[in-house]
């Protein structure tokens, strides 16, 4: 019999282990892969707005976009991968149509936010840059607090999702 204090062997033991074991959760690992993506997006877009501090707002507006969305779309294709490589790959060879259609799933779920995103961060980016805000600053501000505003809309309507899908009440 199984106290309720003791820990069963299934059961997360330590701090690292409950973060592993949040990470497998699918809403989880795709807000990190999301999150992480942009990061390293907005890290290398830094650098080339760095280099040009003087640049008109429309320029860095659309130097900052580009660039992060050349390295974030990448990132996160990468990220996916790895979260799921025993999914994509068999007998060690990569099974790139079901990766191909994965990803399409993925960004045709975040299609309203990825329209909405593609609109108001760049707006936001280029009016904090016009008023005054260095182009480093507003791409961190924008595009990075963009992607978390995306995260809050988009994650409730990816578990509503989910649980509509499996026919149970969200939480269950």
């Amino acid at each position: 019999m199984v106290r309720p204090t003791e820990k069963t062997d299934d059961e997360p033991r330590g701090v690292l282990d409950r973060v592993i074991a949040l990470y497998r959760k699918p809403i989880v690992k795709l807000n990190t892969d999301v999150i992480a993506a942009t990061a390293v997006g907005l890290g290398v877009a830094s650098g080339v707005l760095a280099r040009m501090p003087d640049a008109d707002p429309v320029a860095a507006t659309v130097v900052g976009s580009v660039v992060l969305t050349a390295v974030y779309v990448p990132m996160h294709a990468a990220f996916t991968y790895a979260g799921h490589r025993s999914r994509y790959t068999a007998d060690g060879r990569l099974r790139g149509r079901r990766f191909a259609k994965d990803l399409l799933k993925i960004y045709a779920a975040k299609l309203p936010a990825i329209v909405a995103y593609s609109f108001l961060a760049p707006t936001v980016q280029y009016l904090l840059d016009d008023g005054g805000a260095g182009p480093v600053e507003a791409l961190w501000i924008a595009q990075g607090g963009g992607t978390l505003v995306t995260r809050l809309i988009h994650t409730p309507a990816f578990v509503g999702l989910e649980a509509l899908l499996r026919g149970t009440k969200v939480g269950e």
